[in-house]
């Protein structure tokens, strides 16, 4: 239903301020967090979009949130991380991967999608 829409959304803006919050914080204490935390966004997003490319759209089946929310809440991450880039020692060439690999998770997001609404 529309409600559950708007409540699953809410939840998951909630998880991103939250992690937001915990990124601009744990940055603040130590820059090799953010390091850290574009590797792991960057290996989960690449591992997602070479499992969903090799076994097809089965594999979104292992979430508890619908592909476009997942390939959303990659997005909002990749903006975050982006944010702190001038503070990610040589890090450029790793968020142009993460920018890349979440593209690529929308477009598999859209197109699993895309079912439904039809």
């Amino acid at each position: 239903s529309d409600l559950q829409n708007l409540v699953a959304a809410l939840i998951a803006l909630g998880q991103v301020e939250r992690a937001a919050g915990e990124a601009r914080a744990a940055a603040a204490a130590d820059p090799g967090f953010l390091l850290i935390t574009l590797c792991d966004k960057l290996s989960n997003a690449r591992a997602i979009v070479d499992d969903v490319e090799h076994h097809g759209p089965v594999v979104w089946s292992r979430f508890n949130a619908p592909p476009t929310e997942i390939a959303w809440y990659y997005g909002q991450m990749a903006g975050l991380i982006s944010e702190f880039a001038d503070e990610i020692p040589h890090a450029a060439g790793l968020i142009a991967r993460l920018n890349r690999s979440v593209d690529r998770l929308a477009v598999l997001a859209a197109e699993a999608a895309a079912p439904a609404l039809s």
